[in-house]
């Protein structure tokens, strides 16, 4: 089979990991990325990786029929008249990116049997593409960013959501959360909206009990991971408590006043002699797997605004630490009683330390470790989750 991947990057090693694993069952895979490619990584023989050489748009009837045909499948004139300009401008980057995918195709005989995108962003060219590619599977998932339609990176801003499902034979969520959200939105497309996890890699598991308490939190610094709340909630902590943080600041967002938060809040832990704070900056993902591995851990945190389904808790659970973890996107998929705690997400620092200390029991728990590993394995073990997910495929045709 001749999978076309399309990707806006292929930096993130969940990325990767998906892609190898399509190759793994013997598929050609061709890689389209819409971002210069950033990372080395080692490529099965049977991956192609080519940037999107997109071309300039070209006024013509069938550009216009389409444009029109998508504008008003969407209801644009009523719902975003402020945003008509911004929507016609979404639609003739769409028609370019899906000409200039045709055009590559062609050039190398690409006939693809299944055209797949990771993310549910833009994919009204998809549109375009099924009237090119005859016979073709076109399926696509959605996970957090891409999903949620109140999220900031797609709020306020024309979706063509129903040109996108009408196009695609399925769209898979990571989450049960993300396939009830979209079925609620688009019960019309409901029969198309699946929910089928990704999953983490397995590692070996050396289950390691912690003779002091040690956290570890592990995102980009930035305003949707509110991580400045872990360092406000150790100031209501009285016992020795070690916290590192793996992750640096998102250099992007130059206008995010979480970052002076986080600053003031990480100063301030300074003075109080119980607390050890460790600043791990940047790993590479191999590099987080072997501090997991390394270090005898208590709880693993994360106090974000807004999530999807995130793999940096279920690669945490995989290695057996408990989860201390806001209720939002679908967190409540990942954390429960059996793995952890869940807080509520307006969370207060004093409430966080207040779980904190709840949790710890359980942390010092060998069997309640297992537990948490096990968890894992039964529904976010990457392997068996692909396994899933390429039966459901081959069930669409």
């Amino acid at each position: 089979m001749t999978v076309l991947y399309l990707t806006e990057n292929i930096d993130q090693s969940f990325v990767y990991d998906d892609i190898c694993l399509l190759a793994a069952d013997n598929n050609r895979v061709v890689v389209m990325v819409q971002e210069p490619v950033q990372k080395a990584f080692n490529w099965p023989q049977n991956v192609e990786i080519h940037e999107i050489q997109l071309g300039a748009f070209k006024w013509g009837l069938q550009s216009i029929l389409w444009l029109f045909n998508c504008l008003f499948k969407e209801l644009v004139f009523t719902k975003w008249i402020t945003h008509l300009k911004q929507a016609i401008g979404i639609l003739k980057y769409n028609q370019i990116k899906a000409n200039s995918i045709i055009k590559f195709c062609k050039n190398q005989s690409i006939a693809p049997d299944l055209v797949y995108a990771f993310w549910f962003y833009d994919l009204s060219y998809f549109s375009i593409l099924k009237s090119q590619f005859k016979g073709s599977q076109f399926i696509a998932r959605a996970h957090g960013g891409d999903l949620y339609e109140y999220r900031s990176s797609i709020n306020n801003r024309p979706l063509f959501r129903k040109t996108q499902l009408n196009a695609l034979d399925a769209l898979y969520t990571v989450s049960q959360n993300g396939s009830q959200y979209l079925k609620q939105l688009y019960p019309q497309y409901a029969h198309k909206i699946k929910c089928q996890y990704i999953g983490s890699q397995m590692h070996d598991y050396i289950p390691q009990l912690p003779q002091s308490v040690v956290l570890v939190s592990c995102s980009n610094i930035r305003d949707v991971k509110r991580v400045y709340l872990i360092a406000e909630a150790l100031q209501h902590i009285y016992i020795p408590v070690t916290w590192y943080h793996i992750g640096d600041q998102n250099l992007a967002a130059k206008n995010d006043p979480t970052i002076q938060q986080y600053q003031i809040a990480i100063e301030a832990l300074k003075q109080k002699p119980n607390i050890q704070f460790k600043a791990m900056g940047q790993y590479t993902h191999q590099q987080v797997f072997d501090f997991y591995q390394s270090q005898a851990l208590s709880i693993f945190i994360s106090t974000s605004s807004a999530e999807g389904l995130p793999i940096s808790i279920m690669e945490a659970m995989s290695f057996g630490l408990p989860i201390l973890a806001t209720d939002v996107g679908a967190c409540n998929e990942l954390v429960n009683s059996a793995t952890g705690l869940l807080m509520p997400a307006d969370v207060k620092p004093n409430q966080i330390a207040d779980c904190i200390m709840a949790l710890l029991p359980k942390s010092q728990s060998a069997d309640f470790r297992q537990g948490v590993r096990r968890y894992w394995e039964q529904h976010f073990n990457l392997q068996t989750n692909h396994l899933q997910f390429i039966q459901s495929i081959n069930e669409l045709n």
